[in-house]
């Protein structure tokens, strides 16, 4: 699922994924995101990732996953920009 979250920001909700392979996946966007605009207008992105299991509470849950997935991008652009934070829950 993907849907706009703020300004310039997106949200991707992935399903089925293993949490260890969570930042890879992030990765991998930041990079195709890089190369895919490198002959056009240079583009970086920084991400932001949280992952872990939605229990009971779904709302609950999501609201966890979405509070240190949105300070990420703030965290990687304090590291130098176009990079990947990620946090397990």
């Amino acid at each position: 699922v993907l849907g706009r979250y703020g300004g310039e920001e997106f949200i991707i909700l992935f399903s089925g994924i293993q949490a260890d392979r969570i930042y890879q996946l992030g990765e991998k966007i930041r990079e195709m995101v890089e190369e895919e605009t490198a002959d056009h207008i240079p583009l970086t992105v920084s991400i932001g990732i949280s992952a872990g299991n939605v229990g009971d509470s779904v709302e609950e849950d999501m609201m966890e996953f979405i509070k240190p997935a949105d300070a990420g991008p703030s965290s990687a652009k304090d590291s130098g920009k176009n990079q990947v934070s990620c946090r397990l829950i």
